[in-house]
Parts: structure tokens; C-alpha cells; sequence
């Protein structure tokens, strides 16, 4: 993320660090302010093979100036498809120029439905809190639709802040980005999620890039790690029961007596329970040290640990 300071004589600088820096290749977000883009600037100018290019233009009778503003951003095509990237508001006006789009990447967090990202410009001239007031109404609007999506606000704030408007949202962005000044900020509303690193401006900017690393741990690994213990039947308790099986006299379930219809149950309970095997843990595998020790061998399943008895068991079954 960055303020550029018109995009369109940069292009061809951002797509040689797209192609042959992997940082930037493998960026999931390319999120820019003051790109100075018009009407004049065709849209296959600015796009970039392997990411789906998002404009804002800044409107000049809305808010009165004469060139410069707007917004943009690339999203990476392996980090979300473009059919699930939506446009959800535009803002332009003296104040802001505000772009929020959604995302739903092929992979997220099952604690999070989707991600929201704003990209703001906000004037040195603007009114600060009419500015913060405009993104806190679209956040907390958009926030009241989809309670668990990631929500990310970036952009050039000059001298506003959303600290105070927004306590649940924290700010990332820790190294300068202008001279000794941080008026570029990143906002997310989950705490220790990323971590900024400062990086060279675009062509001839006096606004560094920055950088904003994941650091964020999933709710599953934040969870405590639970180990469970399951009983395993034996190959030699499968035989018992299936030699005890065989040997029974069927013909007393149907007209036996009473007496001798209990001994035959008891007796059948009696052998099941016996050797019914290890225990055997998620970790405890024995090791192999076969020449064959670095090929992949699938885990045996509890279906495969009892096909030796299977038959025998379902035909008794039966006929009960």
C-alpha cells in the first residue's frame, strides 16, 4: 500500500517488480492512493497480468478540484477468483474518496465469512471528522450485514485518525511514510494480524511503500492440542471370535432352553472382551526403518481394522 502520485507514468515500473520480484508477485493486495487517473487513462493501461484492477477516479465536480485524488487497487487472482470480488461503495466528495470492495478468497478462516477492504484518500484540506464519520457509517453499515468478515481500511489519512471514532480497529502501520511522518495507516479489526515493513516509493513519490505481513493465528491453533486414545481389536482377538463363532450351535437361539440360550450369550461376551488390543494414540506410530521409510503410507483407517471380522460378525447378526 501507498500514495503513488499518479500511477499512469509508474505502470510499467510496478509491472516489472509484479513479474520479477516475488514479494510483489506474491502479494495478495495492491492497494494505492492519489493514482491521478481520468477518463483520458483507458482501463487495459493500468491492468496487470495476473491481478483484477479495482478504479476510483476522483470526480472532479463533486468535490471541486481540479485534477489529482483517486483511488485504486490490484487483487491478486490466486489469492481470490474474480467472480467472488464485489464492489459495495463508492464515496467522492470534498472531504473523502472512498472505495470498498469485498472479497472471498479461495482460502479465509472459517472465523471470518469475507473480507472487506476500503481504500480512503483523505485531503490535507478535508474536514477530519466529516472524513472519519463517512468510513465509521460505511463500516459499521456493512459490519451490521456481515458481523464476521474481516474488515481492512488503508489509505492516505494526512492528518486524520480513527483511533478515537473506532476504538475495535487497530492500526498497523509503525515505520514513517512520509519524510519522519506516518500518514499512511492500515486499520484491521483483528488485533495482532499483521505487521508492517517499510519499503522504497514508486518511481519518484515522496511517499514510501509499505508492507503489511500476516501475523494473525487462526482460532483452531489457538486452541488447546487434545489427544485421544482408541482401543484397536487385534488380528488374534479377531480369530478368537471368529473360531468362537463358528463353533456355536445356532440352533439354540430358536429352540434352545433358557438356561442354555444364556451360557451361549455369556460365553460369546466373554470371548469378545478378550484381547481386544493396544491402545494406540495419534503420535504413537511405530516407526518404520525399512528401505522404504520415506514413501507415504496411508493411515490405517478403523473400517480396515475391522474388515478381518466383519463377515463374521454380520452373519451372526444376521441370523439373531
Amino acid at each position: 500500500m501507498g500514495n503513488v502520485r499518479s500511477l499512469a507514468n509508474k505502470v510499467d515500473e510496478l509491472a516489472a517488480l509484479v513479474k520479477y520480484d516475488r514479494m510483489f508477485r506474491q502479494c495478495s493486495l495492491l492497494c494505492f492512493t492519489e493514482s491521478w487517473l481520468n477518463d483520458n487513462v483507458p482501463a487495459a493501461y493500468t491492468e496487470m497480468d495476473g491481478f483484477t484492477m479495482i478504479r476510483h477516479d476522483r470526480d472532479l465536480g463533486k468535490t471541486g478540484k481540479c485534477g489529482g485524488g483517486g483511488v485504486c487497487m490490484y487483487i491478486n487472482k490466486q489469492w481470490c477468483h474474480p467472480g467472488h470480488v464485489t464492489e459495495k461503495r463508492r464515496v467522492c466528495d470534498q472531504n473523502i474518496e472512498l472505495l470498498v470492495v469485498s472479497c472471498r478468497p479461495y482460502y479465509i478462516p472459517r472465523e471470518f465469512s469475507n473480507v472487506i477492504v476500503m481504500v480512503a484518500y483523505i485531503a490535507p484540506s478535508a474536514n477530519a471528522k466529516l472524513a472519519t464519520d463517512t468510513i465509521a457509517r460505511a463500516t459499521h453499515d456493512l459490519l451490521s450485514h456481515t458481523p464476521d468478515a474481516l474488515v481492512i481500511i488503508n489509505g492516505d489519512f494526512n492528518h486524520c485518525s480513527l483511533s478515537s471514532f473506532m476504538p475495535s480497529f487497530k492500526q498497523f502501520v509503525t515505520c514513517p511514510t512520509r519524510s519522519d511522518r506516518t500518514i499512511d495507516l492500515f486499520y484491521a479489526n483483528v488485533r495482532d494480524s499483521y505487521y508492517s515493513t517499510a519499503l522504497p516509493p514508486l518511481g519518484r513519490s515522496d511517499h514510501n511503500l509499505v508492507l503489511l505481513s500476516n501475523n494473525y493465528t487462526t482460532v483452531a491453533r489457538k486452541l488447546p492440542r487434545v489427544t485421544r486414545t482408541v482401543r484397536v481389536w487385534s488380528q488374534e482377538a479377531c480369530e478368537e471370535l471368529q473360531a468362537c463363532l463358528e463353533c456355536t450351535d445356532w440352533t439354540d437361539f430358536y429352540d434352545g432352553e433358557p438356561d442354555g440360550l444364556d451360557g451361549s450369550v455369556e460365553f460369546t461376551v466373554i470371548v469378545i472382551g478378550l484381547s481386544p488390543g493396544p491402545g494406540r494414540g495419534p503420535s504413537n506410530e511405530p516407526a518404520n526403518r525399512g528401505p522404504g521409510r520415506g514413501l507415504s503410507r496411508r493411515p490405517e483407517s478403523t473400517h480396515s481394522r475391522w474388515a478381518c471380522c466383519e463377515d463374521v460378525i454380520v452373519s451372526a447378526y444376521r441370523m439373531i
